[in-house]
């Protein structure tokens, strides 16, 4: 998993057959939710509240945009450089990256 949350299996002692869990941040202090099985859709899921649900690809989805943003957002003004000055040299001990300085005016 991640070293940001946990999870903690709920005692709910309510007679259902499938077992609830909440996510909890590392420390405990904040409930984000709970992972629980959602007969419609017959597959465990995160329900960060009341009127949402989340299973696996959603969230993976979800993550791979985060992903991609991230990406984006820390190599804004960023670009590649050869080493040697040779542009048709693209093996990776020939590459570096190099922050892009704009004009400003």
């Amino acid at each position: 998993m991640t070293s940001y949350i946990q999870f903690v299996e709920i005692d709910l002692r309510d007679g259902r057959k499938t077992k609830v869990w909440a996510v909890l941040t590392i420390d405990g202090t904040k409930n984000l939710g709970h992972v629980s099985w959602y007969g419609a859709w017959r597959k465990y899921t995160f329900c960060p509240g009341q009127l949402t649900v989340f299973d696996k690809d959603c969230l993976r989805e979800i993550a791979d945009f985060c992903e991609i943003r991230t990406d984006a957002h820390r190599s804004r003004n960023k670009a590649v450089d050869h080493i040697n000055s040779d542009p048709s040299d693209n093996r990776i001990e020939n590459l570096r990256i190099t922050t892009i300085k704009e004009n400003r005016r």
